[in-house]
């Protein structure tokens, strides 16, 4: 394998990790949403005596609920798998190292 190649892998790993880095924030940043909309909604429904904002304390558990479950389907659960070719064999070979 030369210098080229060599360079080719391990761009090509360190995008992999970037891709698996951000697929997490994100989900991070989609429970965080979750949990801000939920303590939201449950002090609506606990701290007002308003019967509007009571039901907007109502409508927030829910939606709370839905971004989550979204957050949780729509991250990968094993990582970021490159294709199995043999072009990406070396870095597949790789990022099983790095695991």
């Amino acid at each position: 394998m030369n210098n080229e190649e060599k360079r080719s892998v391990e761009n090509l790993v360190l995008a992999i990790v970037r891709t698996e880095l951000a697929n997490r924030r994100t989900l991070l940043a989609y429970l965080n949403t979750a949990l801000a909309l939920f303590v939201s909604g449950i002090g609506m429904l606990k701290l007002t005596e308003d019967n509007w904002l009571e039901w907007l304390g109502f409508a927030l558990v829910p939606v709370s609920i839905v971004v989550a479950i979204i957050g949780v389907v729509d991250f990968p659960p094993n990582g970021f798998k490159p294709p199995a070719s043999s072009r990406f064999a070396s870095a597949k070979l790789s990022l099983d190292l790095l695991s």
